[in-house]
């Protein structure tokens, strides 16, 4: 066809010069009175007439072939999209079916979560075996039918084609759409909602973003627009991206009003109320708002993100499936709560002391070291306990609040316990913090009532085994809800080496005189005790704490300082990375401290001491511990070698 287009091209080339020619002639005065010029003018006129409608029908024609190739080649795309559809494994089954299936299996799954509940209160082998029979049976059909509502994108994808053909011809202008990923399965109730939002994406590529064939090639681009569209799997989430090469958008205004980087990766929602604002309302009737209630029909999320003259790329997010998740079931002030097996990263629990040394606080959040990074806390109580978004004031106030209890109530709660679920929310980590962890379950998903849907922390419910309704959380709703700002790898850097200059001490007092400290992360406990629960062997103090024999070590026996207030409660310092159990005895606790250590090591010259420091206006005694601990070893050995002299 192009060979041809050429030819004709060149045809018309020669014969309007022939027709130039022949006109010169005509009109030279010179031939005006000449009876063949006459007779050649009126051959001319007919000759003039038959090309006109030759080059008129010849350019019909390359039209008519041009559409055709465009149909052929939509056609071709569409064929090879929807290869493989179909044959003889395939079988046509009638949606409400399998509607109706999945409704047998979801009763079918709670039946059993029922029956599991009641038989562990029962402890009877045989429900037990019966119940591992009906679990493998409800696990298979649940996979089966999990399966028979996987359809795969090519069935969506079928459709764009035709598309790009119908808004290329009202637009006047050349657009290429490539499709990766038609073999990714998706859940057979999101075809519809996915066909929209992608239908409308791409419309709003066509008409609004990518721009015409002479205004790409002053921007010297190629004169033909591209729409590219992927889709992959990750983890238990489907992510479609949808990117065009036109002129993206502006995103300027938007980022000196939200200080945000050069290049953001904004939520649709978020961009959708700042065109509002800005009364630019030729993006928001073009289908965005629709877009955007398509996306939580399916219980998904979806970014948008531009460089200015570089085209625009939306980022859709949304589960595989619904119907059937598996969950992890945690407690929160005697609350039930669900959170998706696909959220969750990793647990972790934290104990005693340790809860003082991993935990740090910045002005707005709780923050624990995992690995060398600082990961933010979210306590799920005070989630549940502010409706509204998180403010600035309501993060500073937060942590502040547990900053003053680990040291103003410290030790009420010397035996404490942290709980972790570290949760994935876009491409950030934070620590979730519950007070207990159930167990897993495989839960039926149920939606909110349409009257609950705007609470972003919830992402539906569930009827778990023992018959009660519990929240299903959602990890992304809860981490926006708090809106947590340590999203700068450089502020994250920097927080974590200004964090590694400040050392947590622990306050006390020996004797009356005397206050002492140590540095938190030297000890492993802090237990209470009663002066009685000390006991002696041959002038070693020992006392037992759960079982193991603890060697006491006091201060006055081992250092020059007054002698240890025996009140009637005392507390041992159980200490970390020794050889054998030992514990400093003290008899009143000062509180934990974040301090920058400048120990000077002049004013107290002695052993089991590293010096001095001035700390709230008193003169602080560091104790070596390492040193303590040495020298008490070698006062129990030579006690134990004198015994052995004695009895031999």
């Amino acid at each position: 066809m192009q060979s041809t287009s050429k030819q004709n091209d060149l045809l018309f080339t020669i014969e309007e010069k022939t027709i130039q020619h022949a006109e010169s002639i005509i009109n030279d005065e010179n031939y005006k009175e000449n009876n063949l010029v006459k007779e050649y003018t009126k051959l001319y006129k007919r000759y003039k007439k038959l090309y006109k409608q030759l080059k008129s029908l010849i350019s019909m024609t390359d039209k008519q072939q041009k559409q055709v190739n465009n149909l052929n080649n939509e056609l071709v795309q569409t064929n090879k999209l929807l290869a493989g559809l179909g044959g003889k494994k395939s079988l046509t089954v009638n949606s409400a079916l399998v509607k109706q299936m999945s409704s047998y299996a979801s009763q079918l799954i709670l039946a059993k979560n029922h029956l599991w509940s009641v038989c562990q209160k029962d402890q009877k082998k045989d429900y037990q075996g019966l119940l591992q029979n009906l679990n493998i049976v409800t696990t298979n059909l649940q996979d089966c039918i999990f399966q028979t509502k996987m359809q795969p994108l090519a069935i969506v994808y079928a459709g764009l084609p035709k598309i790009i053909s119908q808004t290329t011809k009202l637009n006047q202008k050349e657009i290429q759409l490539n499709l990766k990923g038609k073999d990714v399965k998706v859940d057979n109730d999101f075809l519809e909602s996915l066909s929209f939002i992608l239908t409308h994406l791409i419309k709003n590529a066509c008409e609004h973003g990518l721009e015409t064939k002479q205004e790409r090639l002053k921007l010297n681009k190629s004169s033909v627009g591209t729409i590219d569209i992927k889709a992959y799997k990750q983890d238990r989430h489907i992510i479609i991206e949808v990117n065009d090469d036109g002129r993206g958008m502006n995103f300027q205004s938007f980022k000196e009003k939200n200080s945000v980087s050069n290049n953001p990766k904004i939520e649709l929602k978020q961009w959708i109320e700042f065109l509002k604002e800005a009364d630019d309302n030729i993006h928001v009737d073009s289908g965005l708002s629709k877009i955007s209630q398509k996306v939580e029909d399916i219980k998904g999320s979806i970014h948008v993100q531009s460089k200015d003259n570089q085209g625009l790329r939306f980022y859709l997010k949304f589960p595989e499936s619904i119907a059937i998740i598996s969950g992890m079931i945690v407690e929160v002030s005697r609350k039930r709560f669900i959170i998706p097996q696909s959220s969750i990263v990793e647990l972790l629990s934290i104990y005693d002391l340790d809860i003082f040394t991993q935990i740090q606080f910045t002005h707005e959040h709780e923050v624990i070291r995992l690995r060398d990074k600082l990961i933010p806390m979210i306590r799920l109580d005070e989630v549940l306990n502010h409706r509204d978004p998180f403010t600035y004031e309501i993060r500073t106030q937060i942590a502040q609040k547990y900053s003053q209890m680990r040291s103003k109530e410290y030790p009420a709660n010397i035996d404490d316990t942290l709980i972790f679920v570290i949760l994935k929310a876009d491409n950030e980590r934070f620590a979730l913090i519950v007070d207990q962890i159930i167990g897993n379950e495989e839960i039926v998903y149920m939606p909110l009532h349409p009257l609950v849907r705007n609470i972003s922390i919830y992402n539906g419910l569930s009827i778990l085994g023992d018959g009660s309704v519990s929240l299903i959380l959602d990890p992304e709703g809860i981490f926006k809800h708090v809106d947590i700002h340590i999203d700068n790898p450089e502020k994250r850097t920097a927080l974590t080496q200004k964090n590694s200059k400040i050392q947590r001490i622990l306050l006390f007092k020996s004797g009356i005189k005397e206050q002492f400290s140590v540095l938190l992360s030297e000890v492993g406990r802090i237990v209470r005790i009663n002066k009685d629960d000390i006991q002696y062997k041959s002038d070693i103090p020992l006392v037992a704490i759960d079982g193991a024999v603890i060697q006491v070590i006091i201060l006055d026996h081992f250092l020059s300082v007054s002698e240890l207030a025996f009140n009637d409660i005392l507390y041992l310092l159980i200490l970390k990375n020794v050889d054998r159990s030992l514990g400093v005895l003290v008899s009143t606790l000062g509180g934990i401290h974040n301090v920058e250590l400048f120990i000077e090591t002049d004013t107290f010259v002695e052993k089991g001491a590293l010096g001095t420091m001035k700390y709230n206006d008193k003169i602080t005694i560091f104790l070596d511990v390492q040193n303590l601990a040495a020298r008490a070893r070698m006062a129990y050995m030579n006690i134990q070698e004198e015994m052995n002299d004695n009895h031999s």
